[in-house]
């Protein structure tokens, strides 16, 4: 069974249309994905430099153990934050390359 050559275009069109959507959609969720990963490379870098500080002012073991724990519970909770922020930006990801692979 031989494909007109009208056909073969078309869906050729078809899916070179559905490609470039897709990647336009990947590129601007990666695009933000980088966004988050330079603040989150950055406040890293500034809350350790704050742990420094602050280690460098301790005048006992006490307290030295007491700014680590404290530094210890927010660099957690920014990890689950930062992690959860990448796990909506990747299913998001997910959701645009579908729904452009997906359209009619």
């Amino acid at each position: 069974m031989l494909i007109q050559s009208e056909t073969l275009r078309e869906i050729s069109e078809r899916g070179t249309k559905r490609v470039i959507d897709a990647s336009v959609a990947a590129s601007k969720v990666l695009q933000t994905m980088a966004h988050e990963l330079n603040d989150s490379a950055k406040a890293s870098f500034t809350g350790l430099e704050n742990l420094t500080e602050q280690l460098a002012g301790t005048k006992t073991l006490d307290s030295y153990f007491a700014v680590q724990r404290s530094h210890w519970a927010a660099a957690n909770e920014h990890f689950m934050s930062r992690m959860n922020k990448f796990g909506q930006l990747y299913l998001t990801l997910c959701e645009d390359t579908r729904r452009a692979y997906s359209a009619a």
